[in-house]
């Protein structure tokens, strides 16, 4: 009787442990097709908050039913940068004419476990026109420079460097 039961306390480990090692393995999986798309964005003071700058990442026909799947971040801003902002104050040239702006900063973004194939980003803040863009992540190994591709949405042929660092193409009045 001590056999049958040793037997099968001994058999029951050993399922537990296979059972550890598949989901282990099926994280792990899941780990390496997903990959973490970071960025940034440069902004020009006296023109928006940076922290109300929304970052948008939609993958393309995800599902069977083709639903779009969406992530959205904000601007990280550090909180040392609220000491010198000065929401909405006007910057004049020498001369008085135009409006003079003064660089911002860069401000990071990421997305965490973006699944692989193509998705477009969008960064949207009001008053300012920002470029959108494909994201083409692979599976599989290799760095992950070789696995995302960043190109423009309009021009797939135009591509750009990953990390991809975002300015604004113009503003919205």
């Amino acid at each position: 009787m001590k056999a049958l039961a040793s037997t099968l306390c001994l058999a029951a480990a050993s399922a537990l442990v296979l059972i550890a090692l598949a989901v282990g393995s099926a994280a792990a999986t899941t780990a390496e097709a997903a990959t973490t798309f970071r960025g940034s964005v440069f902004m020009v003071d006296g023109v928006v908050d940076p922290a109300t700058v929304k970052v948008t990442l939609a993958e393309r026909g995800a599902g069977a039913s083709g639903d779009v799947a969406m992530k959205s971040t904000y601007l990280q801003v550090p909180q040392k940068f609220y000491k010198t902002f000065q929401p909405g104050k006007q910057y004049r040239s020498a001369n008085g004419q135009g409006r003079q702006v003064r660089p911002q900063g860069e401000f990071n973004f990421e997305f965490h476990n973006v699944p692989a194939g193509t998705h477009t980003l969008d960064v949207v803040a009001v008053g300012v026109i920002f470029q959108q863009y494909r994201i083409d992540v692979s599976e599989g190994g290799g760095d992950l420079e070789e696995r995302v591709r960043v190109s423009s949405n309009q021009d797939p042929n135009k591509m750009f460097r990953y990390p991809l660092k975002e300015k604004p193409a113009g503003t919205a009045s």
